[in-house]
């Protein structure tokens, strides 16, 4: 081959060599790794970031509260009095005081709460299904029971009483009450009670007991005169002479108003607040336990007999006597 030949011929190869190199993949460019900020401070081998810096800005309301150099510099000069003093108190060993392990564990748990818990407990919520179903499981929290209101003439017996007192009381109730069931008007029923009735917180009332509700004992009457009053049952209508061991009892019902169940419209917001306070303790015993999980726990009850009980407390000195006239 003669000279120029081979002389174009290496030409064209450095070419297709010099395309070629253009052409071969290339690896991905790696971003250029940022090197870490300086430190602001260093306090006892640690560190004041930036991000510190900016964090405490944050808390205290942010970086418009340190609009200028100097502000700056007092809240870092600030920072680092806290970690000089914190040092400080870890040479003391103040973290095996329990005060301030106790203080600390406080922190944590409420900060792991209000991260991982409270926005799931936020987010429950009760339906309008759940507010019915509820309603219709519970009839008789949401009833109101029915009730009686009666007028009674009482004739007090005091125990023990002789028999002679026993025989006249007797005859003088049942003969007041065939005088109530002769004149049954309520005028009559009132004018008798005033003038015989012992029972002094009815007796210038007409007799008058008030609403007795049906099912609740009244500590005003004995549990016989209120089941007498509720075996009544149309308004005037008088009971068979009561005896009970405070005495007797002339009784005739009033009114009667009976049960009634309360709308769930009026109701809905007392069901609906039960119903997502259980939710939220379910939930949250919930959690509690996948926390639990995540770490070892170990709890040894019976080892409580161990501790010491505090002493009991001396007993107060008896104050100075009263003065004179008081």
């Amino acid at each position: 081959m003669r000279p120029w030949g081979r002389l174009l011929l290496a030409a064209i190869a450095g070419a297709l060599l010099a395309i070629g190199v253009q052409h071969l993949p290339r690896g991905r460019e790696r971003a250029p790794v940022a090197a870490p900020a300086a430190p602001l401070a260093v306090v006892d081998g640690r560190s004041i970031s930036v991000d510190d810096f900016g964090a405490e800005m944050a808390r205290r309301g942010g970086p418009a509260n340190f609009p200028s150099e100097e502000a700056r510099r007092a809240l870092l000069d600030e920072m680092v009095r806290t970690e000089v003093l914190a040092a400080n108190g870890r040479a003391r060993g103040y973290l095996d005081d329990y005060g301030v392990r106790r203080d600390m564990l406080d922190i944590l748990a409420g900060k792991y709460r209000e991260e991982a818990v409270d926005p799931i407990l936020d987010a429950l919520g009760v339906g309008d299904d759940e507010v019915a179903a509820f309603y219709d499981a519970h009839p008789q929290a949401f009833t109101i029971p029915a009730a009686a209101r009666a007028a009674i003439i009482h004739f007090a017996l005091r125990q023990p009483a002789a028999e002679t007192t026993v025989v006249a009381t007797r005859a003088r109730a049942a003969a007041v009450r065939a005088e109530v069931e002769q004149q049954p008007e309520a005028a009559r029923f009132a004018a008798l009670a005033a003038q015989y009735s012992d029972d002094q917180a009815s007796r210038y009332l007409g007799g008058d007991t008030g609403w007795l509700v049906a099912g609740q004992p009244d500590g005003r009457f004995a549990p016989a005169v209120v089941a007498a009053v509720f075996a009544l049952e149309r308004a005037g209508q008088l009971a068979p002479l009561l005896e009970t061991a405070d005495g007797l009892y002339v009784i005739r019902l009033v009114d009667t108003r009976p049960a009634t169940r309360r709308p769930l419209e009026e109701v809905a917001p007392l069901i609906r607040a039960q119903v997502l306070a259980e939710k939220r303790h379910r939930r949250l015993e919930a959690l509690y336990a996948e926390a639990a999980g995540r770490v070892d726990v170990e709890v040894h009850p019976e080892r409580l007999s161990a501790v010491p009980l505090p002493p009991p407390a001396a007993p107060r000195p008896p104050g100075p006597p009263p003065l004179p006239g008081l």
